[in-house]
């Protein structure tokens, strides 16, 4: 398996990162996720301009063009015979530099998951509206991870935050959309939370499908009282929530969520052919 560091292409086995950076130091980095289907990255300039928004906010510099980024990406996508799976770029602090890695992994979400549907709990955790880093794809991802730990040990899939004033923000990877009487609600940007690329989309296909869209704050018992639930990431893409806490959901009757997918899907397949 190779990896790209700084533009050379080497076994990951062989990479090695300064112990004294900020980035191994302190999580001072920023990262993008993107799905890769037959070979093609998807929504890559969206992934791209959220990179570059997030490095001029925590001042990280790159020598990289959109260009070369592409092309790096495109190099370890045919070194690593990966026709369908995930690319992660990573920039880290190191002194006056920048480190760039990017590397590849499987899509580790399969049919059964959605089959299935994803449980979700609350996270102990809470969101700060305030915060730079809640609306930066941060390297320092701990809390994220703390949070899922935690719902693992639950038997949960999914933690969901809510902000210091009790309103759904988002999951610890995904952000949150839910069914009301039709109309599909999710919380605003202003309550805490990392905008995703999925999250957009879904909000598009929301409106090309002429629904009526709800953004703004929501509390616990609002979505526990939800006729659909389902979460949002650029790997997972929509997928449905059988249970949150102890009340349990039959996505066999997710017609929107259906809708959503059906649409979403026909969009990805038309962007493969391209």
């Amino acid at each position: 398996m190779y990896i790209i560091q700084n533009g050379l292409r080497i076994e990951s086995e062989k990479a090695s990162v300064m112990v004294a950076s900020e980035g191994y130091n302190f999580g001072y980095g920023i990262f993008e996720t993107i799905k890769v289907v037959e070979g093609k990255i998807l929504f890559f300039e969206e992934h791209l301009q959220r990179l570059q928004s997030g490095c001029k906010k925590l001042s990280l510099s790159t020598s990289f063009s959109s260009d070369e980024l592409r092309k790096h990406c495109n190099d370890l996508i045919d070194a690593n015979e990966m026709l369908s799976g995930v690319i992660k770029i990573l920039f880290g602090k190191s002194k006056d530099n920048t480190d760039i890695i990017i590397s590849t992994r499987q899509n580790s979400y399969k049919k059964e998951n959605y089959d299935r549907g994803f449980r979700i709990c609350f996270a102990e955790a809470k969101r700060n509206p305030y915060a730079m880093l809640t609306y930066i794809k941060s390297a320092n991802y701990l809390e994220n991870l703390l949070e899922k730990q935690k719902a693992a040990k639950r038997g949960f899939d999914e933690a969901v935050f809510l902000n210091i004033y009790e309103k759904i923000s988002e999951g610890s990877l995904s952000n949150i959309f839910f069914i009301k009487d039709s109309v599909l609600c999710t919380p605003s940007i202003s309550c805490g939370l990392l905008p995703g690329i999925l999250r957009e989309k879904v909000l598009a296909l929301g409106k090309e499908l002429g629904m009526q869209l709800s953004l703004g704050e929501f509390s616990m018992e609002e979505l526990i009282a939800a006729d659909e639930i389902f979460i949002t990431n650029s790997i997972l893409e929509i997928m449905p929530v059988s249970q949150i806490e102890n009340q349990k959901l039959d996505i066999g009757k997710n017609k929107i969520t259906s809708m959503l997918s059906k649409a979403y899907l026909e969009m990805i397949e038309k962007a493969c052919k391209i």
